[in-house]
Formats: C-alpha cells, sequence, structure tokens
C-alpha cells in the first residue's frame, strides 16, 4: 500500500522537478491526473480534457488488470 500510494502521489508532486519534456508528458499524461480532470470543477488547460483523460485512466487500468490477470495465470498453476 505504501508503494503504492508513494508512486500515484509522489510522482505528480515531483513531475514539475523532471527534465523538460519528461515532466511535462508526466505532468499531463499521469493516469491520476488525467482520470481526475472528469471529476473536477475548475479545468486546467495544461492538463487533458475530462473524457481524454478518463480515457488514459480506463487505458492504464486495462493494462494493469492484463498484467495482473497474466501474472496470476502464471503463477497459479
Amino acid at each position: 500500500m505504501t508503494t503504492l500510494f508513494g508512486a500515484l502521489l509522489i510522482v505528480q508532486a515531483f513531475a514539475p522537478a523532471l527534465p523538460g519534456a519528461l515532466g511535462d508528458w508526466v505532468a499531463k499524461y499521469w493516469p491520476p491526473l488525467a482520470g481526475g480532470q472528469i471529476v473536477t470543477g475548475h479545468r486546467d488547460p495544461a492538463l487533458l480534457a475530462p473524457w481524454p483523460g478518463l480515457a488514459v485512466m480506463a487505458g492504464c487500468v486495462a493494462v494493469l488488470l492484463t498484467a495482473a490477470f497474466i501474472v496470476f495465470r502464471k503463477r497459479d498453476a
């Protein structure tokens, strides 16, 4: 749990400190930031629009669930 919350919160907090285009990319496409645009009242023009942001979040969830399913099937013989 600590690793999960650390990855979700620390990466977005330090995204502006990353060099150049990498920092901009992380700030725009990091799944919690991108998906969170669907529920916010204040729209940040530097971030994705609400529906594309939700699509990025859903795509990341689908990739992670697929990877978890594959690992589970391999380890659970």
